[in-house]
């Protein structure tokens, strides 16, 4: 029988036990890193990826990469527009081939293999130090036959890539592309169970710097006073009333001796 104290261990176990729990369900799982499948990737195996053709004269169009033919190892996309992109059998040793009709001009290809679980290869060198391990050995863009891009940039590296595995592949003419170009770029594929997963970009978070700074004086705001001048007329000096009574006495008197010699 359980008396008081095993009754509060067996509480304190049980509770103890279920946070335990609740805490390894909440926990985040750890996120799983890209597993290659092998070397050989084929255009088929590329089905989900975005191909992206930007036009010279303005717009662009984004199609999503498909597998078709028959055995099982030919994939692409066509446009309505008139341009199309495909990839068979092998990428390391078969062309991509990229037509263009005469009556379009595209600027920029951008070929993104996220979406279709795939990634691309650039390094030949199975031992340089840049090779992932499982990639094995890779191809870097090269023209077999077609008028070649003035640009071609490799980007968004995924997370396992030590400098040769990238999603992204674009192509740039400065003055349009149209027809055919043959091209060779390997690629690789990720698992069903770890597919390929992209390097996320880092977004530096800001940065707060205290400083004791002195407090601030609010000081209202006064209405400015403007002085304005005004002309006035100058003041006149009137005499106290003794003097002016003395003053007319001294004009009367003058006006009798003037008076008096005109009668002499």
């Amino acid at each position: 029988m359980f008396n008081a104290t095993s009754l509060k261990q067996f509480a304190v176990i049980s509770s103890i036990a279920s946070s335990v729990a609740a805490s390894a369900l909440l926990a985040p799982a750890a996120l799983a890193e890209t597993v290659l499948t092998g070397y050989v990737t084929t255009g088929a195996d590329m089905a989900g990826a975005s191909i992206t053709a930007s036009f010279l004269d303005g717009g662009s169009e984004t199609l999503t990469w498909s597998a078709f033919g028959s055995d099982g190892n030919e994939g692409g996309v066509f446009s309505d527009l008139g341009w199309s992109l495909t990839q068979k059998r092998d990428s390391f040793s078969y062309p991509w081939l990229f037509s263009v009709g005469n009556s379009l001009s595209i600027e920029t290809l951008t070929i993104d293999l996220f979406g279709g679980n795939s990634v691309f290869d650039t390094i030949l060198d199975s031992q340089s130090a840049q090779n992932t391990d499982g990639s094995k050995q890779g191809k870097p863009f090269a023209v077999k036959n077609g008028l070649a891009p003035e640009s071609v940039e490799y980007s968004t590296p995924i997370d396992i890539s030590q400098g040769d595995l990238f999603s992204t592949l674009t192509l740039g003419w400065e003055n349009g592309f149209s027809g055919v170009l043959e091209f060779v770029a390997d690629t690789d594929s990720g698992t069903e169970a770890n597919p390929v997963v992209i390097v996320e970009p880092v977004i530096a978070e800001p940065v707060v710097v205290e400083q004791d700074l002195p407090p601030v004086i609010l000081v209202p705001i006064v209405n400015e006073v403007v002085e304005i001048a005004i002309d006035t007329p100058a003041a006149t000096s009137v005499p106290e009333p003794g003097t002016l009574l003395g003053l007319l006495a001294i004009a009367g008197l003058g006006r009798k001796v003037a008076q008096r010699r005109q009668a002499g």
